[in-house]
């Protein structure tokens, strides 16, 4: 699994937007309980790997979460996280 953990001033729109540009396909949206900070859970069009966007909520951090499972997870946690980090700087 990969963190990104994204600066601060990070507006939601351009990370709604970096996932639209990558194709991310919606799979849930998980509101913030005592538990568990507040996700939405997408799904790559390849299939090979699930992002998360986590807000942790006040005082934690909001990043993407790359997680891949099987033959060639490295790999494909390593391509999704690098087209992230290009989509959110460039957003």
């Amino acid at each position: 699994m990969i963190r990104i953990v994204l600066p601060d001033a990070t507006p939601r729109d351009a990370l709604d937007d970096a996932a639209a540009a990558l194709g991310l396909l919606l799979l849930n949206i998980i509101p913030r309980t005592e538990t568990y900070p507040a996700q939405v859970i997408y799904l790559t069009p390849d299939r090979r790997a699930a992002v998360h966007l986590v807000d942790e909520g006040s005082g934690g951090a909001l990043c993407w979460l790359v997680r891949a499972e099987g033959e060639g997870a490295e790999l494909a946690e390593a391509r999704w996280a690098d087209a992230l980090r290009g989509s959110t700087e460039a957003a």
